[in-house]
């Protein structure tokens, strides 16, 4: 299941790693990785953030999750606040994004789940965001909530 959330769903910069990858200004730097994927950040051919799922090779797949530009939070209450959950190697499904600097954790939540905690991840000086967060998530039907959070606890916008 391949799901655009927020701002990201409303760009038409935002798309899979096919139509990404290959438009790009800046090459291709790994950020973060687990057993089979990756996710890599690039400047696209218009200068925007691009975050992209790969496989731990660090190849793209045409399935794949990935976006550019647009990561701001719509409203000031935040309600569509800016990330991806999209598909990755495998089976994998995964929710991702940038930050701003005072983000340190990104909880995703849902009803008869366990709650899954991600740290906030500094992105490469000149990338466009301060930070990052990447969750690999347990299976691709469940609907997730996710709440940012700084250092004192309180509620941060997801996206910049």
């Amino acid at each position: 299941m391949r799901r655009i959330v927020a701002a990201a769903a409303a760009l038409s910069v935002a798309c899979t790693l096919a139509g990404c990858s290959h438009d790009r200004s800046t090459d291709p730097v790994t950020v973060a990785s687990g057993a089979t994927w990756s996710l890599v950040t690039f400047h696209n051919a218009d200068g925007a953030l691009c975050l992209e799922i790969r496989d731990a090779a660090g190849r793209a797949g045409d399935d794949f999750g990935g976006g550019c530009g647009g990561w701001s939070s719509p409203d000031a209450a935040h309600a569509g606040d800016a990330y991806i959950d999209g598909p990755g190697p495998g089976d994998g499904e995964f929710a991702f994004g940038p930050l701003g600097s005072a983000v340190t954790t990104v909880e995703a939540t849902a009803p008869g789940r366990e709650p899954l905690v991600a740290p906030a991840r500094p992105l490469p000086a000149g990338a466009g965001a301060a930070k990052f967060f990447v969750l690999p998530l347990p299976d691709a039907a469940t609907v997730w909530t996710y709440t940012a959070t700084n250092a004192a606890g309180a509620p941060e916008p997801l996206g910049l």
